[in-house]
């Protein structure tokens, strides 16, 4: 029985992170628990942001936390008030006392209720965190003299007033509605809300996103965020993202700032603009204002054939799913990979060791990145370092490089960083096999972690092979290439548009191997005595130009950092600041 007088923050905790634990993140059974997050994020209510500021801060709990719940628990944390609406004047001053007074009982009826209702688990939360945050509200307005709080209060309790009189029912089960819709018109708290969009195979991801509705009512809001490269337009409620019309409180956003747009989704902005629509002008307004307060992205977006002074030109400068850049002559195309969670490994995997794959387990990608759309072809790497190390050089075009060892490829980055304008990432020591210190922080090129290269080969399915669960369709290898690598680009790419994740040659990635730290590394260190072989040995990923097995995306092995052989190559990474 849950006794509202007892409810405090570790209690609350508690009965989340119970839950949390017995389902997985993808769980349907999670739908409640981010709605209840989603209406009482309206509040700001100190408690509750105490209580999800530490789950969002426990790296124990990311594993647990699916996309759609992160971003109502964030939400819940966003106390930035949102414009204020003038609210009409209705009472007496006799009557506005009374009501005011009636609200404090109204809520101690509620909470004398409580015990002998039949609730589920987050219902009965739910309702008893409105009853302590309701008391909060009662004691803000009495000790700020806070007169727009007070009123919002007085209409509360008007109208739950009726619903005692005419309708009990009504007044028993609905009455956290009332209190969340009101406080929402009101624009009481808003915030931003910042969503990630699952990939369109991730059924589980969908469907939690649309019933949970984090995206149809948006009162209170003052900045939307989506990240994500599927139909971000038709995502928004008023594009048509939901079957009962446009979203709630659209026309009181500040703006939607979209981290990633397609070409074609580009090519409909101007649609947005001339629609006679209302809500679709509105939308296209809240799109532009979004993105223009962001850094523009390079390179500028002149292959698409935009207008300069277009607006479609503005928004692509900001928010290209993809970018294609020319460094020492070379073009270099990058693929816009969004933050999200994803499952790790394979049910088939075994203890961490040669040859084997992961225990599948969830994974949490905190921030976006862009990458290589191809491994480093032979091209690249000679325009930037001046040889070509490669044993099938000259054997044909666009070959990925190979026969670079692992601190072969980190000088690469830094050099291309340079090149770029970037800050490098790596600070090398000196000798054959140097100390690596990496600071995630900088916005140079680097070599993804092992969790990153997975997400991306992923990109939101379960397939087998990076894009299929044929591999011919996806990858070369000893069936199709005759034992040597092959030009990138000639097979099918990914969900994400990446092309030769499986098989051509294996890539380098940041992790010393059997290292299980997968995100947020700050130093990457050798040492002699550590695990096999050598100080520096390294997970490579993606299999090569010979065995099929390798070259599921799953699949992981290592090198010493040192060696250098004919089926190893790497790919680029790059994070905005």
């Amino acid at each position: 029985m849950l006794i509202v007088s007892e409810l405090n923050a570790k209690q609350i905790k508690e009965i989340v992170m119970r839950h949390l634990g017995e389902y997985s993140p993808d769980s349907a059974e999670h739908v409640p628990l981010i709605s209840m997050m989603n209406s009482l994020s309206v509040l700001g209510f100190p408690m509750l942001i105490e209580v999800v500021s530490d789950i969002l801060a426990d790296a124990e709990c990311q594993a647990f936390i699916s996309d759609p719940l992160c971003s109502a628990l964030e939400r819940v944390c966003s106390t930035a008030v949102g414009q204020k609406v003038e609210l009409a004047q209705q009472f007496g001053k006799l009557e506005e006392e009374h009501l005011f007074k009636q609200f404090e009982i109204l809520l101690s009826d509620l909470e004398t209720l409580l015990p002998f209702k039949s609730l589920s688990r987050f219902e009965a939360l739910q309702e008893g965190i409105w009853l302590l945050a309701g008391r909060w509200l009662i004691d803000k307005v009495k000790k700020e003299n806070n007169m727009r709080l007070r009123r919002i209060l007085i209409n509360i309790s008007d109208e739950l007033g009726h619903w005692v009189e005419h309708d009990t029912d009504r007044f028993e089960n609905e009455w956290t509605q009332l209190m969340a819709d009101h406080l929402r018109v009101a624009c009481f708290a808003g915030g931003e809300l910042n969503v990630v969009l699952p990939g369109s195979s991730n059924i589980a991801g969908i469907k939690q996103l649309r019933e949970s509705r984090l995206l149809s009512d948006l009162r209170g809001l003052k900045k939307l965020s989506i990240d994500g490269r599927e139909d971000v337009l038709a995502w928004i409620s008023a594009y048509g993202g939901y079957a009962d019309g446009p979203a709630k409180g659209l026309n009181e956003l500040e703006s939607i700032d979209i981290k990633a747009i397609s070409d074609e989704q580009l090519r409909r902005v101007d649609l947005l603009q001339r629609s006679e629509t209302p809500e679709q002008r509105r939308l296209f307004d809240l799109i532009k204002q979004g993105v223009s307060q962001r850094a523009i992205r390079d390179p500028k977006p002149d292959d698409l054939n935009l207008e300069p002074d277009s607006a479609a030109y503005l928004i692509a400068q900001h928010c290209r799913a993809n970018v294609t850049k020319m460094i020492a002559g070379e073009r270099f195309t990058f693929n816009y990979i969004p933050a999200g969670t994803f499952w790790m490994g394979s049910d088939d995997g075994g203890p961490y060791g040669e040859e084997e794959e992961q225990p599948r387990h969830q994974v949490r990608i905190s921030k976006s990145f862009w990458l290589g759309q191809t491994p480093v072809t032979q091209e690249q790497w000679q325009a930037v370092m001046g040889d070509n190390p490669s044993e099938f050089a000259g054997k044909g075009r666009n070959l990925p490089v190979e026969e670079v060892s692992w601190f072969d490829c980190v000088r690469y980055c830094n050099k291309l960083s340079e090149l770029e304008g970037y800050d490098p990432v790596y600070r090398i020591g000196a000798g054959d096999e140097p100390t690596i210190e990496i600071d995630l922080g900088r916005n140079g090129y680097r070599l993804p972690t092992e969790a990153e290269w997975e997400y991306a080969a992923k990109a939101g399915t379960e397939l087998e092979y990076a894009g299929s669960d044929d591999i011919d369709d996806v990858a070369w290898y000893d069936g199709n290439a005759g034992e040597q690598t092959m030009s990138v680009t000639e097979k099918m790419p990914n969900n994400w548009g990446l092309h030769d994740m499986s098989g051509n040659v294996y890539e380098w990635c940041s992790d010393i191997w059997n290292d299980s730290a997968y995100q947020d590394r700050s130093t990457i260190t050798t040492d002699p005595h550590e695990w096999i072989g050598s100080a520096s040995a390294r997970v490579r990923r993606g299999g090569w130009y010979l065995d099929a097995d390798v070259c599921r995306v799953a699949f992981r092995h290592w090198n010493g950092a040192d060696d250098r052989w004919n089926g190893l190559g790497f790919r680029l990474l790059r994070c905005e600041p």
